[in-house]
């Protein structure tokens, strides 16, 4: 069972993180009648913008010793950094040029830039996107009415509002797969805001 996480900056990649995920894997499954062999492998892989181990390394492949012999535990449980910093491996590094690429053409991976192409190329893909984005918005929307309706000011649901499409933008804006035009059409704020928030 493989659980694998986009951290973009190093504090949502502390190791504790990696095993929090790995033991809700794990305390997950079922094991009758002390079975412990039939227990699932698991691998938590975090894909980290920053070179989390700060080692230069393109992944970082962590594992359980036993400290005396220095030999793997073999438990079946592997934690993963990979580092977004070095995109000149083979594997790794092509995975993370095209995690930062914008351009489907310079993509090395089929999948990712079939993806990229459908969502900014096609107008079926385009219309799923704002689809998406409505609905994100619109649960945005939610939260902030319950939470205004709970402070009785009306100012609270448009602020919530407009805090929500901010922060989607900025999401949008660190993915760095769609131009300040298309973040300004999908979220419905200005290409000048936008682009405010991008050097904010």
């Amino acid at each position: 069972m493989i659980n694998i996480e986009l951290q973009g900056y190093k504090s949502g990649a502390d190791p504790k993180r990696l095993r929090y995920y790995a033991s809700a894997i794990t305390g997950s499954m079922n094991i009758e009648d002390d079975k412990w062999h039939t227990l699932a492998d698991t691998k938590v892989i975090f894909i980290c913008k920053e070179d989390y181990i700060g080692e230069g390394e393109s992944v970082y492949h962590i594992e359980r010793i036993i400290r005396e012999t220095g030999k793997a535990l073999k438990d079946g449980e592997e934690l993963m950094y990979i580092n977004g910093e070095r995109e000149d491996d083979e594997k790794y590094g092509k995975l993370m040029h095209d995690l930062n690429c914008t351009r489907a053409e310079e993509m090395y991976y089929e999948p990712f830039a079939r993806r990229v192409a459908y969502i900014k190329q096609t107008e079926k893909g385009r219309k799923e996107m704002c689809e998406i984005l409505e609905n994100m918005i619109e649960l945005e929307r939610k939260e902030a009415k319950e939470e205004g309706e709970i402070i009785g000011q009306k100012r609270g649901i448009t602020i919530g509002e407009e805090h929500s499409k901010i922060g989607i933008a900025i999401q949008m804006i660190r993915l760095g797969k769609l131009t300040f035009e298309e973040i300004a059409i999908y979220t419905g704020l200005s290409i000048e805001r936008v682009k405010s928030l991008a050097v904010s």
